[in-house]
């Protein structure tokens, strides 16, 4: 664009925040080259003058709140800075009031570290630049990894971990096949001996060789990413003598997040179970409190969807809606903005509990509480509220139905509004016996999904639906369980068998 038309656009590029990005590649190009001799004084002059210092003053008070982009934007001042010696700006970008130190304090919640983003995508996104800062920041004599709170933050993609190694999807996040591999090979080099942090690495390292993360060199164009996957096998290469080689994973029975309101129960190393009763956060999040994430016997079973690309319509009106998730509407509409509280977590139980509407139903209260079952868990779900409304609990299985009943009869989604009109093939399953147990097959094992003890006119849906940002000609099956009255519990059960 000429000239300033919006406070994000950039120069070079569309965004301010991929100049930011792309200066980290250029001014490490500049420093190899200048310690090789191959840049004169004058021509260092030049490319500072003309290059960096424009970058760092278009970013200076771009996007100045709490923000995984401030981040880049302050990895990228502050870089310039100490290559420079550049006083001024390493004071804007370390001790400003939205510096470096300033968003690990309020950017990664105090208690528990997790990005107050809410989702994994950007806390890694956003840590990756910190911990570029923090190199650059350790090598000119300052000490930003005595700071406790840094490695909590660096710990919490491992800790949340799923049992195949990948974090989990939670809001605008794509599917990942891997740990962030810069950041784990960055933090074995300064925490050597720290026992998470060994079996984190290992684990991303091992993740980075089987090329989950590594890209597609002969098919890559050469942007402002494309030096970071470059990056990643010079960090691994520094880091290559430290690397444990048997580390198995580490993670407690439970893991609470609580001021993120997230509970992961681990019952054995193959079981997972994460439940979502979230604090409010930011323009990334989901309307989907008290929603699941559940694995048994090594296999994904409700998955999280994430997101597709911010600009494709079903962003809005299908990924982020709540009946995409393993989740709980009333009435049909999606939840509003609110949080939820976390009011338990055991090695075998949880439970959530939150008001989904505190503008149009602020009278609607709602819990979810988990107990574990054999290999698998009861979900007791239960409504109170001040006059008649719907119930549905929506589970989104990442199998294959099997020995559906007979009889069932076509239905509509009119029930689930702001759905998007994505649920095709939805039929009701016949009351009794037969419609109250579905069973699901995926990789030779079967899952049962059992209704128990149904309120008096309960329905169970049975349909189609998008799960698969990637893949958006994909659908897996989803089930809903719906009942009205004003109390309500719907008690189910979903096992290996």
């Amino acid at each position: 664009p000429r000239g300033r038309q919006s406070a994000t656009w950039g120069r070079l590029f569309y965004q301010a925040l991929n100049e930011s990005v792309w200066s980290l590649s250029m001014l490490w190009a500049a420093e190899c080259l200048w310690h090789a001799g191959q840049l004169s004084s004058r021509e260092i002059e030049h490319v500072r003058e003309r290059l960096f210092y424009p970058i760092a003053d278009l970013v200076w008070g771009e996007w100045y709140f709490i923000h995984n982009i401030r981040m880049w934007h302050n990895a990228s001042i502050g870089c310039i800075g100490l290559a420079f010696g550049d006083r001024l700006l390493i004071r804007h970008a370390i001790h400003g009031d939205k510096g470096f130190r300033q968003q690990l304090v309020d950017g990664y919640r105090w208690k528990d570290a997790f990005s107050c983003e809410g989702t994994l995508g950007y806390h890694g996104y956003g840590l990756t630049a910190m911990l570029f800062l923090a190199e650059a920041m350790q090598r000119c004599g300052y000490d930003p990894y005595h700071d406790p709170h840094l490695l909590r933050a660096i710990l919490v993609p491992y800790q949340l971990s799923q049992p195949d190694g990948t974090p989990p999807t939670l809001g605008d996040m794509f599917h990942a096949k891997a740990l962030p591999t810069r950041i784990y090979a960055t933090a074995l080099r300064r925490f050597p001996e720290n026992p998470l942090i060994r079996s984190a690495s290992a684990l991303a390292f091992r993740q980075w060789m089987n090329g989950m993360a590594r890209a597609d060199y002969e098919s890559s164009v050469w942007n402002d990413t494309t030096a970071y996957s470059f990056r990643s096998e010079v960090d691994w290469l520094l880091s290559i003598d430290r690397i444990p080689r048997e580390d198995s994973p580490v993670h407690k029975p439970v893991t609470v997040f609580p001021d993120s309101g997230l509970a992961v129960l681990r019952p054995d190393s193959d079981s997972y179970l994460l439940l979502k009763a979230a604090a409010p956060t930011g323009s990334h999040d989901h309307y989907d409190r008290l929603s699941l994430i559940w694995w048994e016997q090594g296999v994904l079973w409700f998955g999280d969807p994430g997101t597709c690309y911010y600009s494709h319509p079903h962003h809005e009106n299908w990924f982020r809606q709540t009946a995409a998730h393993n989740c709980i509407l009333v009435d049909g509409w999606r939840q509003e903005r609110c949080g939820a509280e976390l009011a338990n977590a055991e090695p075998d139980r949880a439970e959530g509990r939150c008001r989904p509407y505190p503008r149009e139903m602020p009278d609607v209260l709602l819990t979810r509480n988990l107990h574990r079952c054999g290999q698998g868990w009861e979900d007791e779900v239960t409504m109170v509220s001040d006059r008649i409304r719907t119930l549905s609990v929506v589970f989104h299985p990442l199998a294959t139905p099997r020995d559906l009943p007979t009889g069932c009869r076509a239905a509509d989604d009119s029930g689930l509004r702001l759905a998007g009109g994505l649920i095709s093939n939805l039929r009701e399953l016949p009351a009794g016996e037969a419609g109250q147990v579905l069973h699901f097959e995926q990789q030779g094992r079967t899952m049962q999904l059992a209704l128990i003890d149904p309120p008096t006119g309960c329905r169970v849906l049975l349909g189609e639906a998008l799960q698969n940002p990637q893949n958006q000609l994909m659908r897996s099956p989803i089930v809903v369980l719906q009942a009205s009255a004003s109390e309500l519990r719907i008690h189910t059960r979903f096992q290996m068998v």
